[in-house]
């Protein structure tokens, strides 16, 4: 009958009553599989005369009152229970029975007494029982069926079929639905009360489609729709793009969880906080994408996954003066080998901070982007990195994984990890031209310079200086070796071994040419950077 009913053992009842009530904060009951729980102060509880708990309301049975082989008397309770009550209960103990399934959708009132007899009947019969009570009904409020106006227009309308009105009528009746006319446009019903979901006009609808079957409504062959005209590519374009891109490239994609531990963080009153009731430890949302990132590394690599390319894209989330502040971002972290195992690679090498680098720069170059300001980066994730921003708007940081943080995921290996705010290279990518080019026809040519330089010098202040003084045939400038020895070229100086491409597009460059402007390189370098050449 879909009724559940529960049976205490009627000799462990004190005083012989029943009380149903809420009992204080952390009040302990043994349950049926004999696990203590402490009760909260909304749980609907079943108590005897002495207001010790018994049964969890419409959920789960008490040890000290169930039946057992000696039982002689029981007490059988047949009950109607406020489904949001049930929910709430079931869920705080993670008790999801049978019964709370029932209760949690809405029981009906109406057959409560008639299965208590039902069951008592049954016993009577089959297991030799004397019934020796008269049935107790407590029922202060009734709950009367819901009487709902329907519309025949609105029938048609969200169903998508004329239905004739007997149809609908005779679909109603079936379901045990009073009928009444209101006037030619529409009827009130009067819903029984084991429908607890049936409350509302569009509710009722949906049962008549139910009943006169999806199958019978016809799909258009055409449909309209109006065309909303967006920038390309969206950010769930540009989402979609990387993600292909980097999957094809041996990276794997990971879901960290937004909730983390407070406790791994210095405090700080821009976290935001959460009343995790289902795990305590995970209290506040990710202020940054490092260190859930970080437990994805470190349960890797305590799986013997040691050689590591994992990208996310995921939020954290700050609290502010005024609201808060949740940014989307896409994180790399690179760990272990930079190649896997071959009989071609003759060693081992371990990724470093060029590996992080290199797939910064052909993530952007696939994007597009190719114009923007690089600058150390100071921010305390990285022993040593950089950012790629433009003005004051970051939007790529990189580098290798600080120790400290290290230490916080309990990693010894070096990580490598990259953090791209979403939001600007989507921005970037959607101002992003495509320029498309012939295939020269005529041959370039190259020429290498070995230059020395202060330790401080960085290559991108060569590059600036040798842009400068042509734009239109240095094609590609190339750094292919780095140099250092004291003794032969000094202390806090460096070796760059450069290389320079020339071509014309309009014909075949001559060496005359090319000297004129390396010449003109030479003398700017030494000018703008103090540099020496080597021979």
């Amino acid at each position: 009958m879909g009724q559940p009913l529960h049976a205490f053992d009627a000799d462990k009842i004190a005083d012989k009553k029943i009380l149903v009530k809420n009992l204080p904060e952390g009040t302990p009951f043994l349950s049926l599989d004999e696990q203590e729980r402490k009760l909260n102060d909304y749980d609907l509880m079943i108590c005897d005369g002495e207001s010790n708990p018994l049964c969890i309301a419409g959920v789960f049975g008490g040890l000290n009152s169930g039946v057992t082989e000696d039982t002689t008397t029981i007490f059988l309770e047949s009950a109607h229970f406020t489904a949001g009550s049930v929910r709430k209960t079931s869920t705080s103990h993670l008790l999801r029975t049978d019964a709370a399934k029932v209760f949690e959708k809405g029981s009906d009132p109406s057959i409560t007494v008639t299965a208590l007899k039902r069951a008592a009947m049954l016993l009577k019969e089959y297991a030799n029982a004397t019934i020796c009570s008269q049935i107790i009904d407590e029922y202060p409020v009734e709950i009367t069926p819901k009487e709902i106006h329907l519309r025949y227009k609105h029938v048609n309308r969200l169903i998508g079929v004329e239905m004739q009105q007997e149809e609908i009528h005779n679909i109603l009746r079936a379901l045990n639905m009073e009928l009444s006319p209101i006037d030619d446009n529409g009827i009130m019903v009067k819903v029984p009360t084991d429908k607890a979901d049936v409350l509302r006009e569009v509710d009722l609808i949906e049962e008549i489609l139910r009943i006169y079957g999806f199958n019978k409504v016809e799909v258009p062959y055409q449909l309209k729709t109006a065309i909303n005209a967006v920038q390309y590519p969206t950010k769930n374009h540009v989402k979609s793009t990387i993600a292909n891109y980097l999957s094809a490239n041996g990276f794997n994609e990971m879901m960290g969880l937004s909730l983390v531990e407070s406790r791994i963080y210095t405090e700080s009153d821009a976290y935001v906080k959460i009343n995790n009731t289902s795990n305590i430890h995970l209290d506040i949302m990710r202020p940054d994408a490092l260190i859930s990132g970080l437990q994805s590394v470190a349960h890797n690599i305590n799986h013997q996954q040691l050689d590591l390319r994992l990208f996310e894209f995921g939020r954290s989330y700050q609290k502010q003066e005024e609201g808060f502040k949740e940014e989307e971002f896409l994180s790399l972290f690179m760990s272990g080998k930079a190649e896997p195992i071959s009989w071609r690679t003759a060693g081992q090498r371990e990724v470093e901070f060029f590996d992080i680098k290199t797939w910064v720069d052909k993530l952007l170059h696939r994007l597009n982007i190719i114009q923007y300001q690089t600058a150390e980066s100071e921010s305390e994730d990285f022993d040593y990195g950089m950012k790629y921003h433009r003005g004051p708007n970051t939007m790529v940081e990189f580098g290798k994984v600080s120790k400290q943080k290290l230490k916080i995921a309990g990693i010894d290996n070096q990580v490598f990890y990259a953090l791209i705010d979403l939001k600007s290279i989507a921005k970037a990518a959607a101002k992003a031209k495509t320029v498309i080019n012939d295939i020269p026809k005529f041959p370039g040519t190259d020429r290498d310079l070995a230059i020395i330089i202060d330790e401080k010098t960085k290559f991108e202040e060569i590059v600036s200086v040798v842009r400068k003084v042509d734009k239109k045939l240095i094609r590609e400038i190339k750094l292919f070796d780095i140099y250092r020895n004291a003794e032969q070229i000094g202390e806090d100086k460096k070796s760059y071994a450069v290389r320079f491409i020339f071509q014309d597009e309009s014909k075949t460059l001559k060496d005359k040419d090319v000297d004129k402007i390396m010449n003109n390189i030479i003398q700017q370098l030494g000018n703008k950077i103090g540099a020496q050449i080597r021979s």
